[in-house]
C-alpha cells in the first residue's frame, strides 16, 4: 500500500511538473508572436554565462511562475511582507510536507495519513499566507486616509506630487511606507507613472487602492489639479471604511462561531483525557486509533480557515 501512495505522489508531481512546462513553452511562443522574431536576444557570449547555466535559477523562476497557482502563491507571499523568498517558502513546504507525512505513517502504519498529510501541509502554509496578506491588506487600506490627507496637505502648501509621495514615506508607517518607497524607486528609474501606479493596485488589490491609482494616473497623465481629486477619493474612502465596519460587526458571529466550532474538538481530547484517560491511551495504542486522531486534527485546522474564508464578505 506504501508503494501505491508513492507512486500516487510522483505522478501527482510529475504532471504539475509537466503542466507547467508546457504552460511555460506556449507563453514563449506567445511573446515570439507579439513581440516578432526580430526581437531574439542576441547570443552574444558573456563572462557570466558559465554562472548562468551552472545555477539555472532564473529558469527555475520561469518554470514556477508559469502557473497561475504559483503566481497567486507568490502574490500572497509578497503580500505578507515576510521575509523570505517564493522559492524558499515552496522548497520548505515540500520538505516538511514530506517529514511530517513520513512522520505521520510510522506513527500510524496508515498510508492514508502519508497522502492526507502531504496535501494538508500545502494547504495550511497556503491558508497561513492568505490570512497575513489579507491582514497586511487591511492595514494598508487602513492607512490610506491618512496618507491621502499627507498628499492634500503638502500639495496645498505648494508641493508637487513627488514631494507628497516622499513625505509619505518618510512620515508613513509599515506597509504603506515599504510600498510607497517602491513605488518612488519606480518613477525615479525612469518608469512611466501610469505603469506604476497600476502595478501598485495590482498588488494590493483593494477596490480603495484602485480608486487611489486611477485618480492619480489620471490627472498625472491629464495635468490639471490633483487635489480636487484627492479630496473627492477621500471621501470615497472614508465612505467604504464606514461600510466595512458595519460588514465586520455584521459577520462578527460567523467569526466568532468558527472559532468555537474549531476549539471544541480540542476541549472534547482535554477533557476526556482529564477524566478518562485509558480510553485515550487506548487510542494512541491503537493505530486506526491513531489515524482518527490525525484525521481529525487536520480537519479541524483546515475547517477553521475554511469556516474564517466563507465569513468574510467580498464586494
Amino acid at each position: 500500500m506504501i508503494t501505491f501512495a508513492f507512486i500516487l505522489l510522483f505522478l501527482l508531481i510529475a504532471f504539475v511538473i509537466y503542466d507547467s512546462y508546457t504552460s511555460y513553452r506556449t507563453n514563449k511562443v506567445l511573446d515570439r508572436l507579439n513581440v516578432g522574431f526580430k526581437s531574439e536576444e542576441q547570443e552574444d557570449v558573456s563572462l557570466w554565462d558559465g554562472a548562468s547555466d551552472l545555477l539555472q535559477l532564473e529558469a527555475i523562476r520561469r518554470l514556477l511562475y508559469s502557473s497561475a497557482l504559483s503566481r497567486k502563491f507568490d502574490l500572497l507571499i509578497r503580500r505578507s511582507f515576510v521575509k523570505y523568498s517564493f522559492i524558499q517558502v515552496v522548497s520548505t513546504t515540500l520538505i516538511t510536507s514530506f517529514i511530517v507525512a513520513t512522520a505521520a505513517y510510522f506513527f500510524t502504519k496508515d498510508p492514508i495519513a502519508f497522502i492526507g498529510v502531504i496535501f494538508a501541509v500545502p494547504a495550511l502554509v497556503w491558508f497561513v499566507f492568505e490570512f497575513l496578506a489579507a491582514k497586511q491588506q487591511k492595514r494598508n487600506d487602513d492607512q490610506l486616509s491618512s496618507m491621502v490627507t499627507s498628499m492634500l496637505t503638502t500639495m496645498r502648501a505648494g508641493g508637487t506630487p513627488i514631494q507628497a509621495l516622499q513625505a509619505t514615506v518618510k512620515n508613513a508607517a509599515n506597509p504603506m511606507r515599504d510600498s510607497i518607497a517602491q513605488v518612488m524607486n519606480n518613477l525615479q528609474i525612469g518608469r512611466t507613472p501610469n505603469v506604476v501606479w497600476k502595478e501598485w493596485s495590482d498588488f494590493w488589490g483593494t477596490k480603495n487602492t484602485k480608486l487611489l491609482a486611477t485618480g492619480i494616473r489620471l490627472k498625472w497623465e491629464a495635468g490639471g489639479q490633483m487635489t480636487t481629486i484627492l479630496e473627492h477619493i477621500l471621501e470615497s474612502i472614508e465612505f467604504n471604511k464606514r461600510v466595512e465596519l458595519r460588514v465586520s460587526t455584521l459577520t462578527a458571529q460567523s467569526k466568532m462561531s468558527a472559532w468555537v466550532l474549531s476549539s471544541l474538538p480540542f476541549a472534547l481530547f482535554a477533557l476526556q483525557y482529564f477524566y478518562r484517560a485509558d480510553l485515550i491511551n487506548a487510542m494512541l495504542g491503537n493505530s486506526s486509533g491513531k489515524s482518527m486522531l490525525i484525521y481529525a486534527a487536520v480537519s479541524t485546522i483546515v475547517g477553521f480557515f475554511w469556516l474564517q474564508k466563507l465569513a468574510k464578505l467580498k464586494s
